[in-house]
């Protein structure tokens, strides 16, 4: 699939099967960009640098006792090789490059996804995007039993509770299946954000457009003052802004077109005006004292107050770069 869209393809597979079926898989379409080699993780690429890394590795969580399958298990977690992968992606990406590793993540109380995922990757260096959407921990176990016993006869019941008992024991609350989208930072500092993302139609429907746009608003929410006041922002096209009636006093409901993937927000009037104050301006800078100016208030101050909200207003998908 990949070999459509690009130059040279190299794809690596610890399992030599894998391989041997891949060559065979791009003879019988005459595909002849493809590179197969088989290793572990990186070590077939060692010293080599990509434009684009993309993966699924195993991520299902493996409860005691279970048949090691390398396909489909991640850790006792089931985010264990996930986190291993993301440890090595930078130094194998160009400046411009980009990896995106699709994988759930276990939600557990006291360690953030964010945090084993910053551990993983490094805090210097990296921007990471965790499109994120949530999966129901028992639907989870009940499928998994599935795939073991597909006509539910003897021991699905059993496979279904192990495994639910399993998370229990781990103190998984829920689970993420997460786009984990890692570029370099290059001179800015490195950040992390979590964003949830909404299924359209049974699938995410997710594209190198909507990736594009909220990894450049979250890189102009996390730059320093003056990059963000030079910049020139809008609200989506596909976001509407809509007055409820019933809703409480200073709300307005935010409306987003369905494959921004998010779900409808509810925000104050000061964010309203905020987002429509830069949207009419040509930067940032422009609107930021036009506001100020009709609030009668100060640069200087209107400034350590206005920015904050722009900031949250990128991160919110409320604005984005023109």
């Amino acid at each position: 699939m990949l070999s459509q869209n690009a130059d040279r393809v190299v794809a690596t597979d610890v399992n030599p099967r894998a391989i041997a079926l891949g060559r065979i898989n791009a003879a019988m379409n005459d595909v002849t960009n493809v590179d197969f080699r088989m290793g572990d993780w990186f070590s077939p690429v060692a010293g080599e640098r990509f434009d684009l890394v993309l993966s699924q590795p195993p991520f299902v969580a493996r409860p005691d006792g279970a048949v090691a399958r390398t396909y489909l298990y991640g850790g006792t977690r089931g985010d264990e090789l996930a986190l291993r992968l993301l440890g090595g992606v930078l130094e194998h990406l160009t400046p411009a490059g980009r990896a995106i590793i699709l994988t759930e993540f276990p939600e557990i109380a006291g360690w953030a996804i964010e945090d084993r995922v910053r551990d993983a990757t490094g805090e210097e260096g990296a921007c990471v995007l965790l499109l994120q959407s949530t999966r129901d921990i028992d639907e989870d176990c009940i499928a998994m039993a599935i795939l073991e016993h597909p006509n539910l006869g003897p021991g699905f019941e059993d496979a279904a509770i192990a495994r639910r008992a399993h998370m229990a024991k781990l103190g998984v609350s829920g689970l993420k299946l997460s786009f984990t989208v890692v570029e370099h930072a290059g001179a800015a500092p490195g950040w992390i954000a979590a964003i949830p993302i909404r299924f359209r139609d049974d699938r995410i429907g997710l594209s190198a457009e909507f990736v594009d746009a909220v990894s450049l608003a979250h890189r102009l929410a996390f730059a320093v003052d003056e990059t963000l006041l030079d910049a020139a922002l809008r609200v989506p096209h596909g976001v509407s802004f809509v007055e409820d009636a019933g809703a409480p006093d200073g709300e307005v409901t935010a409306r987003y077109r369905a494959d921004l993937l998010r779900d409808d927000a509810t925000v104050n009037r000061d964010a309203f005006a905020l987002a429509t104050a830069i949207h009419d301006a040509r930067t940032v800078r422009e609107g930021v004292s036009n506001l100020a100016a009709a609030r009668a208030m100060a640069l200087p101050g209107a400034l350590d107050e206005i920015l904050p909200g722009v900031r949250a207003l990128l991160r919110s998908g409320l604005l984005e770069a023109r």
